[in-house]
């Protein structure tokens, strides 16, 4: 029999999907994503996260993706109030990548998601504290962004029309009242920055404007780092700041004015399990095992509903680095292998020869990163064509930065490569040629050569 659970994004709408007795967290996740237009490739930054009772943020579940949907209610009974009768799941980019261009060049809508998903927690959390000017600026980017959209999507040449905007409700809506009372600036004089600043940042593109927005952010609220009151060892005697993230890899504080101390690298995780110190006391440990220490990391966290939030956190970091499963030991938790969650394997023979150059982005998938260089990244992913079987290949994702004659230079490679034909060396399927730049190249199952040669030694 199937149910319906249904996932709310950050943009407030809600996807409903079906599951029945074998569905898991993580195959809910994937429709998802898949229904909004988010490729695999940035599918490990992603999780699910469960509001008990529809309270507040602070009464959040983060789910392990081997979870069973229809386990939820069960499992988590002692914090979901009873007379909860709908479980509000929300789909959150929890798993932050080392740089937000990098999501762009490589998942452009994972990379507005998080735009979206950071501006409304900013919006509401903390947008009552900030300085008026940067109130100002994140509404302008943000009203001036959507107009020339709409505009665009239109047929209208996008052309900022101040008159149009409504400044005051724009104010109302986007600046908290206790940011302008603290400020005290007359309303008159409100409106004319406002709209001055729309009309500066009108000429901005998308992209540049919520690259722009998402600057203005950071310097606000660390979204690349989760902080945790902790103590290191088991037992609680000297709390610090635990910090988790992809430039803090596992770090700690005493406190926000002494520096910052390494603990270990998230991508070292090798296993990790959570347990309460003793039945009697609220306080759990999570253990971690990581690759290249004798010893366990123990982490003593206030209560068992934190551990198990840090435990997710650390083990979605190391599942996005290694590209491989869950380490986490979590306890009550069953594993269910449905088909539908195996990889599909393909097949390794690559089409014949197209004269055309060019090939559609949409036909071809990122799925891991696995190299870089001077002009970009290089992920491994899969080439299809309707009627045909997928292929894996390799693709250079070029920075948007490269000048003109390096992207130049880069299609004349290209062309010498389509019409080079060596069994010993990899061919070139295709050039996405819109930015930024993709280069669809055959894939070498085993790596670099010097790569195959060091291990051969």
């Amino acid at each position: 029999m199937e149910s319906i659970v249904r996932v709310f994004l950050a943009t407030g709408e809600s996807k409903a999907v079906r599951y029945d007795q074998e569905t898991t967290v993580e195959r809910v996740l994937q429709v998802v994503l898949k229904g909004i237009g988010i490729g695999d490739v940035a599918h490990p930054h992603f999780t699910l996260r469960l509001l008990a009772g529809l309270i507040s943020p602070l009464d959040s579940i983060w789910l392990h993706p081997n979870l069973l949907i229809r386990h939820v209610r069960s499992l988590y009974s002692n914090q979901i109030p009873q007379n909860s009768a709908e479980l509000r799941f929300e789909l959150r980019l929890r798993f932050v990548p080392q740089s937000s261009y990098e999501l762009l060049l490589t998942e452009s809508k994972a990379f507005f998601y998080l735009h979206e998903q950071v501006f409304t927690d900013f919006r509401k959390q903390i947008a009552w504290k900030i300085p008026l000017e940067t109130a100002l600026d994140l509404a302008a980017l943000r009203v001036a962004r959507e107009y020339v959209e709409k505009q665009a999507k239109n047929c209208i040449e996008p052309k900022i029309d101040l008159d149009a905007i409504d400044a005051e409700a724009t104010i109302n809506t986007f600046v908290p009242d206790t940011v302008m009372i603290k400020a005290n600036v007359k309303a008159k004089d409100l409106k004319k920055q406002f709209l001055g600043l729309v009309k500066r940042f009108a000429s901005l593109s998308t992209t540049d404007s919520v690259l722009r927005s998402l600057s203005l952010l950071l310097e606000i609220v660390r979204f690349d780092v989760e902080i945790f009151k902790t103590s290191i060892g088991a037992g609680w005697t000297s709390p610090v700041d635990l910090l988790v993230g992809p430039e803090m890899g596992l770090s700690y504080r005493i406190n926000e004015r002494c520096d910052i101390s390494r603990l270990g690298e998230l991508r070292c995780v090798l296993e990790i399990a959570v347990r309460m110190i003793e039945p009697q006391i609220e306080k759990a440990i999570v253990q971690l095992r990581l690759s290249g220490s004798a010893q366990p990391l123990l982490i003593t966290t206030p209560s068992l509903p934190i551990a198990e939030s840090l435990a997710h956190l650390i083990d979605g970091y190391q599942m996005m680095y290694n590209q491989g499963p869950s380490v986490y030991k979590m306890k009550g938790l069953e594993r269910c292998e449905s088909l539908d969650m195996k990889t599909v394997k393909t097949s390794k023979t690559l089409r014949n020869e197209d004269t055309d150059l060019r090939i559609k982005r949409e036909h071809v998938t990122l799925k891991e990163l696995i190299g870089g260089g001077q002009f970009g990244n290089v992920y491994k992913g899969v080439y299809s064509l309707p009627g045909d079987l997928p292929q894996a290949v390799a693709i250079k994702v070029c920075k948007l930065e490269n000048e003109p004659a390096d992207t130049q230079l880069i299609l004349q490679e290209s062309h010498l490569m389509r019409h080079f034909r060596h069994e010993n060396i990899v061919s070139l399927i295709g050039v996405c040629a819109e930015s930024p730049m993709w280069l669809v190249i055959e894939l070498a199952p085993l790596g670099e050569l010097k790569m195959l040669c060091d291990i051969q030694d």
